[in-house]
């Protein structure tokens, strides 16, 4: 698999987390939107 390919299954497995996982953690309030957005900066 060369550079480019890894890179979309890395970033496919990212937006799969967020949208499975992280979304959800923002429904019960168990993360802070400002938290994250520091992070993301």
């Amino acid at each position: 698999m060369d550079l480019r390919g890894m890179q979309e299954v890395i970033d496919r497995a990212i937006k799969e987390v967020w949208v499975s996982n992280i979304s959800n953690d923002y429904k019960s309030y168990f993360l802070l939107k400002e938290d994250t957005l520091k992070n993301a900066l």
